[in-house]
């Protein structure tokens, strides 16, 4: 595999981050790469950053070249900018860690995501608790889904999508996707009988999230029903994190750009078409939905479907 991404990097560019701007590095339908999106699109970033966005497993080879760690290959990573040409940039990784960034350095935008004194260590408690049970479970269930529709012969990937990959690595992904997949899913532990756990896993952390909004648990406004999962007047980090993992699962229509639902999805997301229409049934789900359209876009925006900074990345060998 090592010397296929070597042979790819033959026909990818690496875009500059934009001085005094950000650039992400990004899988486009990770949740993960969502959730740090999500907080760019609140940043004084928002109308400058870039998105570097990379096929599953094609994304490898540009995280070890900003990291300088063979081990350190997750998605998403943030590039910022020096305040000038000349200082390095600040990398950051992990959606967490992006976003307690970016409220850290603009609080007048984000803030009130990480409220003072114990609100905040409660939502940074529910921020933690969501990213290591729901971000991984409803993966899961993402990609044995894909799974299943490869074994029925179904496209995993679409034009929409495509747009945003480098041109050989959406070739290569198209090509060679029934092995990449396995390989893929033995590393992430996936199997029928995990995909069993993490489906009981998702719906019991919608049980919770859904018992929360009706006031039950700590926060404010107990035994009455919240617009927030903690309370509150304004969104946390633990509402745009339960949003943005469990994103997957109830298919915000903001996500039609990507091929995720409406007329133009991939033939694969028919699999989780029952699971989307049972967790948006729900509470949790509901909440979900309100976020993004309510918080995800700003008001008076045009339109409600996702658009991302995509930059073109293709080049030719000798370029």
């Amino acid at each position: 595999m090592d010397h296929i991404l070597r042979a790819v990097g033959w026909f990818v560019r690496t875009p500059e981050t934009p001085q005094g701007s950000a650039k992400l590095l990004s899988i486009p339908l990770s949740h993960y790469c969502e959730k740090a999106r999500w907080a760019l699109d609140l940043s004084p970033f928002r109308n400058t950053y870039v998105e570097e966005a990379h096929a599953p497993v094609f994304h490898i080879k540009p995280a070890i070249s900003l990291t300088n760690k063979r081990s350190a290959t997750s998605a998403p990573i943030l590039v910022l900018s020096g305040n000038s040409a000349s200082d390095p940039p600040t990398i950051i990784q992990d959606s967490a860690e992006i976003l307690a960034h970016l409220a850290k350095t603009f609080p007048a935008e984000l803030g009130h995501l990480y409220p003072p004194g114990e609100e905040g260590n409660r939502v940074r408690a529910l921020e933690q608790e969501l990213g290591k049970r729901l971000g991984p479970q409803s993966r899961k269930l993402v990609y044995w889904a894909m799974w299943q529709a490869r074994q029925e012969g179904l496209a995993t990937v679409n034009p929409l999508l495509e747009a945003h990959l480098p041109k050989a690595e959406a070739m290569l992904w198209n090509l060679g996707e029934g092995k990449i997949l396995p390989r893929m899913m033995q590393v992430m532990n996936i199997d029928a009988a995990s995909v069993v756990t993490a489906l009981d896993d998702c719906r019991q952390v919608f049980k919770e999230a859904s018992a929360m909004l009706a006031g039950d648990g700590e926060g404010e406004g107990q035994g009455e029903q919240r617009k927030y999962l903690l309370g509150g007047e304004r969104m946390t980090a633990a509402d745009l994190t339960l949003a943005a993992l469990a994103y997957p699962l109830v298919k915000p229509p903001a996500f039609v750009s990507l091929g995720l639902s409406g007329p133009s999805a991939s033939p694969w997301t028919t699999k989780l078409a029952d699971l989307s229409a049972e967790f948006r049934a729900t509470p949790a789900g509901q909440h979900v939905l309100r976020l993004y359209a309510e918080e995800r876009f700003p008001a008076g925006e045009e339109t409600s479907r996702l658009c991302l900074r995509t930059v073109d990345c293709n080049k030719m060998p000798w370029q």
